[in-house]
């Protein structure tokens, strides 16, 4: 991945609109045409594109390969604020999009922030619409640069006179100023420039491996080389694996795609030790060190203890690397196969919950804290609203208070900020989420700490539905027990239960339902509402309950059947839940024979039903019908629900059918 530096003005350039008359000769030397960096050639090209700007290192914040955007920039994801004051920061927006898969992902840029363009050039950008201007004059040509190898700085350029003779020396501190020397080599109004680059000259690739070269031909040829095998932009240097390796312990995540591994956990120390631990206790031993191959970073594990020596002893190819997962590879000697394994990186001040778990769990119910700086301070409950406003109630006076909340993620941690004017303004600071649970949080600042504990008296309760029949009478009327609709659900004693049929009554408290365990509904369907009420402080909730009134005699007559199925045609509209045999026109006839139409084809099937009465209720029997998967309807059918123009049957074999009549 390309270093980024920053931009540096360069001072010498007002020599290359030299004239004949300033030309100072310093030093006279013989060179020919190949030794020279000539404008608009293919060298010119490739240096330049090695020392463009890399636009798309930090592509999760601008989508745009034609700019990258100067750290440190403040981003909100996810209503997650960020600080970003390096690359590997940018990991923390990633770990919030790949939290959630079914969530939409939402980042806002904090303005205004500074980018730079593929030729080093800073523009301030004061806004969105700004920086969409200049992503959209993008072009897929912007993605030009070479990537994976640097010039090692310092470099130096000969400038010579019209003789070949060297008038002046250039040195070059970083990509910035070598992209602009090409630019004025490129550019100048006075004549060719010529100049040629001083070797030897050291290119660096990113993985850390160095080449020297020591020609323009060998310059191409590396940079060529650069440009078309530079698809591991995520290699990691020998440096960064090994600080890596002794930040924390590893996990075995997987081996060969299995996880029979799990349990072991790897520690690299710094003086080259290497543990193996099963559930905290040591079971391998032996040494660690790396080395730098053709291939890229090598782990080499020896001199390994029984019972993993065969498992993990070796040389192990670093794949893929990233600061809390790697990929690890070799090759088994016995056999011709591949073995790979992913290890996790897990630190012991790893929290339980993320940034978004963090900020979800406050936002649900209210909050009870704790603290060291709670002396003679009347706090009361906290109330983490989703808009980052903070509510606190005074517990002597039922008042409340209100500020600001919010959740911040740097490369530190997770900080909890908190602005309260008094009498909490004590606790006005910003606070690192030190444990984390879905009940339980506790946050630090130096020696002070909250401990947050969640109350949710209303857990229990959401939308809730009570059914009734309404008898004979078939009126839409019931009488319903509203209390049964939560009746699982316990309620602190601090809190009343009270009973309303508009949302404005119970907000005001007017109107109440005076019996709600024999409550007549006065419309089907109806909803009403129970308000819960803290009694000390007047704050409450309102939950709905859907009452519903159904028909529920059912039963039919065998006589009532058949006057149903000669009216009209019939279709299954049903079978087993499933509308497959919708398609097809049920006429039953009175001499007991049935005709059956596909509304398709207008293939005409016939055969037999009759009906008879059972304890169990009303039989229809099907027979000889022989079409295409309406042979499905032969057997005996139970009628379980009936009314005149839609008939519910089931068989032996609980199979459902439901019978519609259409009679346009």
């Amino acid at each position: 991945m390309k270093l980024l530096f920053k931009f540096l003005t360069i001072t010498f350039f007002a020599l290359l609109f030299f004239t004949s008359c300033q030309d100072e000769v310093i030093e006279s030397t013989q060179i020919n045409e190949q030794q020279l960096l000539v404008a608009n050639s293919a060298l010119a090209g490739l240096v330049q594109a090695t020392s463009a700007r890399d636009g798309s290192v930090d592509n999760i914040l601008d989508n745009a390969n034609c700019l990258s955007i100067n750290l440190p920039v403040t981003v909100i994801v996810n209503d997650i604020t960020i600080t970003i004051n390096t690359l590997e920061d940018l990991e923390l927006i990633e770990d919030i999009f790949e939290e959630f898969e079914n969530d939409d992902d939402v980042l806002e840029l904090l303005f205004p922030i500074t980018i730079v363009l593929n030729n080093h050039e800073e523009i301030v950008i004061n806004n969105q619409n700004e920086l969409d201007a200049f992503i959209d004059q993008c072009t897929d040509d912007s993605d030009d640069d070479i990537e994976c190898i640097d010039f090692l700085y310092p470099i130096s350029f000969s400038i010579f006179n019209s003789d070949f003779q060297i008038i002046e020396t250039v040195v070059i501190e970083n990509d910035s100023q070598l992209y602009e020397f090409l630019e004025n080599l490129e550019d100048n109004n006075s004549g060719a420039i010529l100049a040629s680059l001083n070797f030897p000259v050291t290119m660096v690739y990113a993985n850390g491996e160095t080449v020297e070269v020591n020609s323009n031909q060998e310059l191409e040829e590396v940079l060529n080389d650069a440009n078309v095998d530079c698809e591991d932009e995520e290699a990691c240097s020998e440096e960064v694996v090994k600080m890596y390796l002794q930040e924390c312990y590893w996990n075995i995540e997987s081996y060969n795609d299995n996880n029979d591994l799990e349990h072991y956990d790897l520690y690299f120390f710094e003086d080259g030790l290497f543990k193996v631990k099963e559930d905290g206790t040591i079971v391998a031993t032996g040494t660690w060190n790396t080395s730098l191959g053709d291939s890229g970073v090598i782990l080499h594990i020896s001199e390994l203890t029984t019972p993993l020596v065969d498992v993990l002893s070796g040389d192990w190819l670093v794949v893929e690397c990233d600061d809390d997962e790697f990929e690890l590879e070799k090759l088994a000697t016995s056999a011709n196969e591949a073995i790979h394994i992913v290890i996790e990186q897990e630190c012991d001040d790893d929290l339980d919950c993320s940034a978004q778990e963090v900020k979800s769990f406050l936002e649900e119910c209210q909050w009870y804290a704790d603290s060291n700086l709670f002396s003679n301070i009347p706090v009361g409950a906290f109330y983490f609203e989703d808009d980052n406003v903070l509510i606190v109630e005074d517990s002597n006076t039922n008042e409340e208070v209100e500020g600001t909340w919010d959740v911040e993620l740097t490369d530190e941690g997770i900080f909890l900020v908190i602005d309260l004017p008094e009498p909490f303004d004590i606790i006005s600071l910003r606070w690192k989420v030190y444990e984390c649970g879905e009940h339980r949080i506790k946050v630090i600042n130096g020696d002070s700490y909250i401990i947050f504990e969640r109350e949710c008296p209303f857990e229990c309760f959401e939308y809730a539905t009570l059914t009734e029949c309404d008898g004979e009478t078939d009126d839409d009327s019931a009488i319903f027990d509203l209390t049964t609709a939560f009746e699982d659900c316990a309620v602190p004693a601090i809190y009343s239960l009270t009973y309303y049929e508009s949302s404005e009554d119970a907000a005001n408290g007017v109107n109440q339902i005076e019996n709600p365990s024999e409550y007549a509904n006065t419309s089907n369907p109806q909803t009403v509402y129970l308000k819960i009420e803290n009694i000390n402080n007047g704050n409450f909730e309102l939950f709905e309950i859907q009452l519903e009134v159904e028909y529920c005699n059912q039963n039919c007559t065998e006589q009532e059947v058949d006057a149903y199925l000669l009216e009209c045609i019939w279709n299954v509209v049903s079978f087993n839940g499933d509308d497959h045999l919708m398609g097809y026109d049920l006429e039953f006839n009175i001499n007991e024979e049935i005709t059956i139409t596909d509304s398709v084809t207008t293939d005409t099937f016939t055969g037999f039903w009759s009906t008879s009465q059972t304890n169990e209720g009303v039989l229809i029997q099907f027979a000889n019908i022989n079409g295409p998967n309406i042979q499905a309807l032969n057997g005996d059918w139970i009628v379980v629900s009936c009314e005149s123009g839609r008939l519910e049957l089931q068989n032996n074999s609980n199979e459902t059918m439901i019978l519609e009549q259409d009679c346009d």
